[in-house]
């Protein structure tokens, strides 16, 4: 087999084809990022690799599932004292060692939506720190979003494109490596998700 990605050849591809050769197309870019394909280049395609759920080989993320028979379940005393306890502490007691308030980590300065107008109507109420090509790059030696962990009450997440199912490693691993529903750190960022319509 023969994997294209980026730089789809359909002469090329035509030739490997002639010789049996499989012809995969992987991507784990939404549509805006990725050559167009007309019909007779998609015809030589075998095999799709792509973040769609129904490619031939789906191209996947960490994934989580809702369980819907879990093994731990509250009594209900258990859920009356949860509801009654006070619910004014908004924030984990951790966020108070945190300086900083919400990071935003931008690879792609050219998205297909509109998250930097976004981004910068917030900024106009509250401070938002930009890391990555899109504003102060990270120390090589650092981890980046341990860093942030340490440092920040907030990550500020959008993807570079609006499109149907597209969800990257912004949610699925700089985040919630890093949230509060992971014990990987001990002092989770708590992320911030938008979905924006252009």
């Amino acid at each position: 087999a023969v994997v294209y990605s980026d730089k789809f050849s359909p002469e090329e591809a035509q030739l490997l084809k002639q010789k049996g050769v499989l012809i995969v197309f992987e991507s784990g870019e939404s549509p805006f990022h990725v050559p167009f394909l007309d019909r007779a280049q998609l015809k030589l395609i075998d095999l799709f690799n792509t973040y769609l759920a129904d490619s031939s080989v789906p191209y996947m993320y960490p994934m989580f599932f809702r369980n819907t028979k879990p093994k731990l379940k509250f009594t209900d005393e258990e859920k009356a004292a949860m509801l009654a306890k006070n619910k004014v502490y908004l924030l984990p007691s951790y966020h108070k060692e945190r300086t900083k308030l919400i990071a935003w980590v931008v690879s792609n300065t050219q998205p297909k939506n509109i998250r930097a107008e976004f981004a910068a109507g917030i900024s106009e109420f509250i401070i938002v720190d930009i890391y990555g090509r899109g504003g102060t790059e990270f120390p090589p030696e650092l981890d980046a979003f341990q860093w942030l962990s340490e440092n920040y009450k907030f990550y500020l997440a959008f993807e570079n494109s609006n499109c149907r199912n597209y969800i990257t490693e912004k949610a699925t691993v700089n985040a919630l490596k890093y949230v509060k529903l992971s014990s990987i750190t001990r002092n989770p960022l708590t992320a911030i998700f938008f979905s924006i319509e252009s």
